[in-house]
């Protein structure tokens, strides 16, 4: 989440928080994850090989020749993630959920 708060763009395995979130290639960039019916050690292997093609083959190229549409997913992050990601937000959900029942 900080990422996109702070002018970065998230690259990211779509789990934990990451799917309420992550659009791919309009405001993060996913790393697809391995099937879950392989082992342990070819999951790793595979998604490792699927982090450097994304990094090769997608996020360096559009970083040195294409700063427009860089800019415009950064921007969109930053867009996307105040309003549901701010702590006062949370904050607020919190205290409606937990104390105010």
């Amino acid at each position: 989440m900080t990422a996109a708060m702070n002018g970065s763009i998230n690259l990211s395995m779509p789990d934990g928080w990451v799917p309420e979130f992550a659009r791919e290639m309009n405001n993060c960039f996913l790393i697809r994850p391995a099937p879950g019916t392989i082992s342990e050690e070819e999951k790793d292997i595979l998604e490792n090989r699927n982090l450097m093609d994304l990094l090769e083959n997608v996020i360096m190229p559009m970083y040195y020749r294409n700063q427009d549409q860089w800019l415009s997913i950064m921007k969109q992050a930053a867009k996307d993630i105040f309003p549901v990601f701010e702590s006062a937000r949370m904050a607020d959900e919190y205290y409606m959920k937990i104390y105010s029942s």
